[in-house]
């Protein structure tokens, strides 16, 4: 399936009012340009993976702007009736289902576990489910670019939450499409 015919079939008029959801929707919409908007969001659902960072849960309790517009994003999906796969922090509370990677947050894990290997152990996780989804949408940055390769039949999204002035971004333009990037930095 292509990523234009994915984005698509999500309902960005369904999005809870107030978050960034549906700006971030609308940016999918609009960077892909999907043919068959005008028909309206297909009745299927769409089998999609979000791939959170690990350092808070979902949604935060303190902390964690990306995790909570990833939480926020998860649950109207949920909403909508997709089939969405959570990969986040164990003690995530979610309606999709969870694939809990680490049982605590990494910033709240007094045993301090290395951020670069629990998220590998991720992207891992990620790769042995990936056939089983249409959409995988990654909110790790970059970490993941070098896996999805490995999975380059299902449509993969980035959005880039973090700064977006930080030198060496620029070799994340010919990852794919990055809806969470402002026009001067698109590819």
């Amino acid at each position: 399936m292509v990523a234009r015919e994915c984005v698509a079939r999500i309902d960005v008029s369904q999005t809870r009012t107030g978050s960034r959801v549906p700006g971030l929707l609308q940016q999918l919409h609009e960077l892909l340009k999907p043919a068959d908007m005008t028909a309206g969001p297909s009745q299927t659902p769409l089998r999609i993976a979000q791939v959170a960072p690990l350092f808070e849960r979902l949604p935060p309790q303190l902390y964690g702007g990306t995790e909570r517009v990833v939480s926020y994003l998860t649950e109207d999906l949920v909403r909508q009736g997709h089939a969405v796969t959570l990969f986040a922090s164990g003690d995530s509370v979610t309606a999709a289902q969870l694939i809990p990677v680490c049982d605590r947050p990494i910033r709240l894990n007094p045993a301090h576990p290395d951020p670069f290997a629990v998220h590998a152990l991720m992207l891992e996780r990620v790769s042995r489910h990936a056939g089983t989804f249409d959409v995988i949408h990654f909110h790790t940055n970059g970490l993941h670019l070098p896996v999805t390769r490995r999975f380059a039949s299902v449509c993969s999204v980035t959005t880039l939450h973090g700064r977006l002035d930080i030198p060496g971004l620029e070799s994340h333009r010919n990852a794919g499409p990055l809806p969470g990037l402002p026009r001067p930095y698109r590819p």
